[in-house]
């Protein structure tokens, strides 16, 4: 159980990797926007947790994001800013905005 609900990187960051199972579980955590910065997501990084929202911030590198990220999730939007990377996700596919 956690208060967090919204967590935003500030721009600049150096963050390039997100440890599995990070933020699962989190039963108040409604939105996450990601630095640009992150190269790799742990498996199952939101798994089971109230994540509504996800933002892919201008310029991101992440290419993938792991097939159970979204887990038990009731995630209903995925956004990139930016159309330079292609992210791919069988389970956030029906959502995923460009």
């Amino acid at each position: 159980n956690s208060a967090l609900d919204t967590l935003i990187f500030e721009d600049g960051s150096l963050l390039k990797v997100i440890e599995k199972y990070a933020f699962a579980y989190l039963d108040n955590l409604d939105s996450v926007i990601l630095p640009s910065s992150i190269e790799s997501l742990g498996a199952g990084v939101f798994q089971e947790s109230a994540i509504r929202s996800l933002t892919f911030s201008e310029g991101s590198i992440l290419t993938e994001v792991p097939d159970m990220a979204f887990y038990g999730t009731d995630i209903e939007s995925i956004i990139q800013e930016s159309r330079k990377s292609r992210k791919t996700c069988r389970f956030c596919q029906p959502v995923c905005k460009r």
